[in-house]
């Protein structure tokens, strides 16, 4: 997959674009199947609740892979889930 991290929102502070671009590039080298990776949810609209608020907001991303076996969604969730939680 060719990176395009220039695509990301410009209104996304520091920390949480250094924070979207650390979680794609793991993501990026540990799964070669990835096709693209899509920002979305509160932080993509620009609805988000800061970093310092109690409950502030996740970062959700949709990896979209490419396979043709019908067996790889539940391994790539698996793989990624992994991959995410040792981010």
């Amino acid at each position: 997959m060719q990176e395009d991290l220039h695509a990301l929102p410009r209104w996304l502070d520091g920390e949480t674009s250094a924070l979207v671009r650390d979680k794609i590039e793991m993501l990026v080298s540990r799964h070669s199947d990835i096709l693209a990776i899509i920002l979305y949810g509160s932080i993509a609209r620009h609805d988000e609740r800061p970093f310092d608020e109690p409950d502030p907001s996740d970062v959700d991303l949709l990896a979209i892979l490419d396979s043709d076996d019908p067996h790889a969604f539940l391994d790539q969730v698996l793989a990624l889930t992994h991959s995410m939680g040792a981010a």
